[in-house]
């Protein structure tokens, strides 16, 4: 899960969840997406995004995942991807 910081956790109630894997090639593609001299800007139009997983589970508005956080024991989540 990624938040704002190291650490902080998710506040309990009941999010959308959104999960991705892409792979990236083109000029940018040669740095790690989370370094600072990553640049998408520099691809010039050439970086090209593969959706490793269907591009509907990536956006909070077209997967339909959601996930229950609760204040107490464990916050554990296995989502089945039925779309290829």
């Amino acid at each position: 899960m990624k938040t704002y910081t190291e650490g902080d956790g998710a506040i309990a109630k009941i999010h959308n969840v959104t999960i991705s894997k892409t792979n990236i090639t083109g000029a940018a593609a040669d740095v790690d997406q989370d370094s600072e001299e990553y640049d998408p800007a520099a691809a010039n139009g050439s970086l090209k995004i593969e959706y490793l997983i269907p591009k509907k589970y990536s956006s909070p508005g077209t997967s339909k995942l959601v996930a229950e956080i609760k204040d107490s024991g464990p916050n554990e989540f296995v989502f089945e991807l039925t779309d290829k």
